[in-house]
């Protein structure tokens, strides 16, 4: 069982007090990912005071990723259904989503953005494409980022400790903790 958490630390809490695994659900969007320390130094704090202790292994990051027999067929059928999603992220924030005039516009942004898109099912099972710059700064407790192909800068920055790299490969520069031995 896993409780899902997004930007407040409220299913972190939760997943604590029942000793239930956490579901990171918005951690391929900007708030969400800049919340995953807040919420698991939360989840730990929570552990603690229920007598538990805090295990990544029942830990997940959720991210968005779209099969298809290529990049290119991913990209096309991951318009379907997202002016549904736009509505509702707009919604949630109250705000317009800027970058998200078409559908076409919404998956070009969230893409670039880093999010990783995919095109056969093998290709995703052996690691994700991610389309721009990926940035491990400041985690801890363990970044692992292993066989997966990243098509912009990889930069890696105050991980304690540092990220493991291995098998992963790109277009971009390495820097930091993430540059080539």
């Amino acid at each position: 069982m896993a409780v899902a958490s997004a930007v407040s630390p409220t299913g972190a809490l939760l997943a604590a007090r029942h000793g239930a695994g956490m579901l990171s659900l918005a951690a391929a969007d900007p708030a969400g990912f800049a919340a995953l320390d807040t919420n698991w130094a939360a989840h730990e704090r929570a552990c603690a005071e229920s007598g538990r202790t805090a295990d990544r292994a029942g830990w997940r990051l959720v991210t968005p990723v779209h099969l298809a027999e290529t990049r290119e067929e991913a990209l096309r059928r991951a318009e379907f259904g997202t002016p549904d999603l736009v509505a509702y992220v707009e919604a949630l924030g109250g705000a317009r989503l800027d970058g998200c005039a078409t559908p076409a516009d919404a998956v070009r942004r969230w893409t670039e953005e880093g999010l990783p898109t995919s095109g056969r099912p093998e290709a995703s099972c052996a690691g994700d494409a991610f389309q721009g710059p990926v940035t491990p700064d400041a985690d801890t407790g363990g970044v692992e980022a292993s066989a997966n192909m990243v098509n912009g800068p990889l930069r890696c920055e105050g991980n304690s400790p540092g990220p493991l790299v291995s098998g992963t490969a790109g277009t971009g520069p390495r820097s930091g903790q993430c540059r080539r031995p």
